[in-house]
């Protein structure tokens, strides 16, 4: 509800901006550049992986190597869906069985 309760569309886009964490916003608009891969000979799911190693490579703190194998996605995914502690997470995954 970043904008829909705002009935003015000015007032709407201002707190849309405002009232989004900067961090997310900037990998919101930095993500529109893998976004128009779409259609371009790829799936929707190679641009996916595609985003994914990008947020991966892109982190801060950095989180070393893109994750490979079996794994890597729900790892990559977990990551992101977290938005933080995300060495902590990564921790935590590599001690399940």
């Amino acid at each position: 509800d970043l904008a829909g309760a705002v009935p003015t569309p000015m007032a709407g886009s201002e707190k849309f901006v405002l009232g989004f964490p900067l961090k997310l916003l900037g990998a919101f608009l930095n993500s529109c550049a893998i976004v128009g891969d779409l259609g371009a000979n790829r799936s929707e799911t190679q641009v996916y992986e595609s985003y994914l190693r990008w947020r991966w490579e892109t982190h801060k703190p950095p989180l070393g190597p893109v994750p490979q194998g079996a794994d890597a996605i729900a790892k990559m995914r977990l990551v992101f869906m977290a938005q933080g502690n995300s060495k902590l997470l990564l921790a935590a995954w590599r001690q399940l069985p």
